[in-house]
């Protein structure tokens, strides 16, 4: 469990990290593309269509919800994970950076047939920044990920991979 817990982390820290180099104008358009290939590689499906593990049904690729406040009033929306990471790497920032604001909890881990689902909680805080440098936008959002552990068979034997599903909003706040 508590090597389960650590890998959750690792995989947390790390789009929160791939997240921020796709907002990066910084970065290259090729380096901007292997990222996001890396960043799928961390989704269910890694951004496609899906079997479900448990009864095999098509399901959509997974999504992510993103939100933002204007004048005070939260607006969401979903968008299937491909958009989500498109839209980031062409955003209108000069710079963005995405971290995590304090650590990320684990609840409700709970066996579906032969594979484990949870749900991870984070708080995210996005921030861009304008041409002068200045911060034009900035919150805090608590971020609500599946957590899939399913069970892999190779010449080794079986291991767990870790993936994560679909990313809804909690809250936003300033």
């Amino acid at each position: 469990m508590e090597a389960f817990k650590d890998r959750i982390g690792m995989m947390i820290d790390t789009f929160q990290s791939y997240l921020s180099i796709l907002g990066s104008k910084e970065k290259s358009s090729n380096v901007k593309k292997s990222y996001k290939t890396q960043t799928l590689e961390l989704f269910i499906g890694e951004g496609e269509p899906y079997k479900d593990i448990e009864t095999g049904e098509l399901q959509p690729a997974c999504s992510m919800e993103v939100s933002n406040l204007r004048n005070g009033i939260e607006s969401r929306r979903k968008l299937p994970i491909k958009k989500y990471l498109d839209n980031l790497i062409g955003i209108g920032f000069v710079k963005v950076e995405i971290t995590s604001a304090g650590t990320y909890h684990l609840s409700n881990l709970h066996p579906v047939g032969d594979h484990y689902e949870a749900t991870a909680f984070i708080f995210q805080k996005f921030c861009g920044y304008g041409n002068d440098g200045r911060k034009k936008y900035c919150d805090t959002t608590k971020k609500v990920i599946k957590i899939y552990l399913i069970p892999e068979e190779d010449i080794r034997g079986v291991h767990w991979t870790v993936k994560f599903g679909d990313i809804s909003v909690g809250e936003t706040t300033n």
